[in-house]
């Protein structure tokens, strides 16, 4: 799993890019004694100046130029896999972007025949959204779309008495200011330890796995 060779070693390779032409894929890295994580970056991985060179492509290359990889993953599938380790938010969130980013869409013009010359913008824009066959049936048949498997629940976090309460214009203040109102989770979560021996051996963060939250009792 080796990179290259590009660079000053090859400046025609594919992944030259730019003027100056660099490498896309930021070859040959630097030398590190231990793996960092830099902050909204690429990791860092650990590459020791072993001084153990390879000879590929008529190039000489030493551990700066080896490719992230997983052994076992290369030895099942029999060809090249780049790994690289998902170890913040950020890449999470990058991951689940594309599957949340709903249709392709494309800023296009209609220019029609005979309009004197005049160009109105704001007549000739449309925006448009594709749907594949594919996608439109599986919306038809409501099949669907994404899954997260386990399922993720979000559990409220505040300072005493400094829940969140949700009323509407037309409720009676009174009503509102009901103990039954100013429930949350965590009010919930330390009730069941007062009536429940039981869920006393429990974190907050395990409850959703014994316990449901009703929205409308709460």
């Amino acid at each position: 799993m080796m990179h290259g060779p590009c660079g000053d070693l090859r400046t025609s390779s594919p992944c030259m890019e730019g003027e100056p032409k660099q490498c896309r894929f930021r070859y040959p890295r630097q030398f590190s004694d231990i793996t960092t994580h830099p902050e909204d970056s690429y990791p860092v991985y650990r590459r020791r100046n072993n001084r153990m060179q390879v000879h590929v492509r008529g190039s000489t290359l030493n551990n700066r130029w080896v490719v992230p990889y997983n052994p076992k993953l290369l030895m099942m599938f029999n060809c090249h896999i780049n790994v690289e380790a998902c170890c913040s938010v950020i890449y999470v969130k990058y991951l689940f972007k594309y599957i949340y980013k709903g249709h392709d869409r494309q800023a296009v013009t209609i220019d029609p025949d005979g309009d004197g010359g005049v160009i109105n913008e704001i007549k000739r824009f449309q925006d448009a959204r594709y749907v594949s066959p594919p996608e439109a049936i599986w919306r038809i048949f409501s099949f669907r779309l994404s899954h997260i498997q386990p399922s993720v629940i979000s559990l409220q976090i505040h300072l005493p008495n400094q829940q969140l309460v949700r009323f509407s214009e037309n409720d009676v203040m009174t009503d509102v200011d009901s103990e039954r109102q100013k429930r949350s989770m965590l009010t919930a979560f330390f009730h069941r330890n007062r009536v429940d021996i039981t869920a006393r051996s429990y974190l907050y963060k395990d409850f959703p796995k014994l316990y449901t939250w009703q929205n409308s009792s709460r």
